[in-house]
């Protein structure tokens, strides 16, 4: 799972990614989770079943985030993910956000033949204003 922000980071997509990581976990899937790291996060930690890779963003708000910030981490999640899957394979990729996350998942498909879900949370897919008279 490809996710930028991750309980404690965000709002409430943070920790809705939190609940669709833990509800798949439970359900008895290997869940790898690639987010953001922040200080006082650990950089890796085991929750349960699940892997978690907090990698730097150089993201400053908890909160909030910045153009920069995101394209920051989507160079270091391909850096990593290069090197991790020399060593591991996974059978799919949910990503959370279709930016940054679904620019990631695009590039393991086409990098490794991971085929992906994009899994979007509303505000981050521009919809048009619908009048209504």
């Amino acid at each position: 799972m490809l996710s930028y922000e991750l309980e404690p980071l965000g709002g409430g997509a943070g920790v809705m990614c939190n609940y669709i990581m833990e509800g798949l976990a439970k359900e008895g899937y290997a869940i790898t989770m690639i987010s953001t790291n922040f200080k006082g996060l650990n950089e890796f930690e085991r929750i349960r079943d699940v892997e978690i890779y907090r990698l730097s963003s150089k993201r400053k708000k908890s909160h909030q985030s910045n153009i920069r910030e995101i394209r920051n981490w989507v160079k270091h999640a391909k850096q990593f993910l290069d090197a991790y899957l020399t060593y591991n394979s996974y059978s799919i990729c949910i990503a959370n956000f279709l930016i940054p996350g679904g620019i990631v998942a695009r590039y393991l498909q086409e990098e490794y033949n991971i085929p992906y879900y994009i899994i979007y949370h509303a505000h981050d897919i521009p919809i048009p204003k619908i009048s209504i008279m």
